[in-house]
Formats: structure tokens, sequence, C-alpha cells
């Protein structure tokens, strides 16, 4: 698996070239297409790719998990972490935590902080420890990191 920093332009511009691929009249253009990158990672949406750096990670070139982030239009030294999503097939493999700890470095080198949006009920269940542990790791570029772990509802503390 390869995690890499790409601008969200590139991801727009592979995901045009693979689909002018698909002979014309043939079924598989957008939502008909299975590979479909819109359609596999979850909040990934093409019309935005253009103001976002990502964080992806690919198997064998193909993009199975993405993190959006996008520098904060009123204040320079933020970064918005829009979404983390991984494609079904691939996750609980700790792909999600590599990939969140690399936008934190990318973040981390540009000298700025990173902020989390509003967490979803999996992220919660899945990332709140891991964003805990980063913060731990990485001091001061979370800017707004869990107050506590988290415990599903039922677990035992």
């Amino acid at each position: 698996m390869d995690i890499e920093i790409v601008p969200g332009t590139e991801v727009y511009q592979e995901e045009v070239k693979r689909q002018e691929n698909i002979p014309y009249g043939e079924p598989g253009m957008g939502s008909d297409d299975p590979e479909f990158i819109q359609d596999r990672i979850k909040y990934l949406y093409m019309d935005y790719l253009r103001n976002e750096t990502l964080v992806v990670a690919r198997d064998e070139g193909r993009i199975v998990g993405a993190i959006g982030l996008q520098k904060n239009p009123y204040d320079g030294s933020v970064y918005w972490l829009k979404y983390v999503s991984v494609e079904e097939a691939y996750k609980n493999q700790g792909i999600a935590s590599s990939m969140y700890e690399e936008a934190i470095k990318f973040v981390q080198n540009e000298g700025c902080q990173i902020e989390r949006s509003s967490s979803s009920p999996d992220g919660r269940v899945y990332l709140t420890n891991v964003v805990s542990r980063l913060n731990e790791r990485y001091p001061g570029v979370i800017k707004n990191p869990p107050e506590e772990e988290y415990s599903p509802p039922g677990a035992m503390i």
C-alpha cells in the first residue's frame, strides 16, 4: 500500500483520463462505472478536487482511500480536514490511520495546523483514538483534538 500527497487536480485528471479510455457507447461512464472514484470513495467529489490537497492510499496504483485537505481561505495557517474515506473492502486495515499521520506530517511541514470538521459516527468509532495518539506524537499540529478517547456506547470502560 502506497500513501502519497497529491494535488486534487491530479486525481481529477487521472479519473478523466481513465474514463476517456472507455469506448463511446460502452457502459461504464460516470455512475454506471463500478470503478468511478466518486462512487467508491465516500465524500470525494470530482467538482471539489481543484481546491483540495489529497492524501491517497493506492493499492497497485488504484486509489482505495483519501483524505481531503483544504487550506482555510480565512486563515492561511490552518488546513481543514474535510473527510477521511476508505473504500469498503479496505476498511479496518489501518489505512485511514496511516493517511491521517501523513496528513499531519504534511501540514506540520507547511508550518500549519490541521482542523478537523465534525466527525461522523464512523469517524468517532474508528478515528478518535487514533487522533488522540497522533496529537501526543505531533503536539500543537491538531487544532481541535478530541477531549478524550472514545468508547462506543455499551463498551466496558
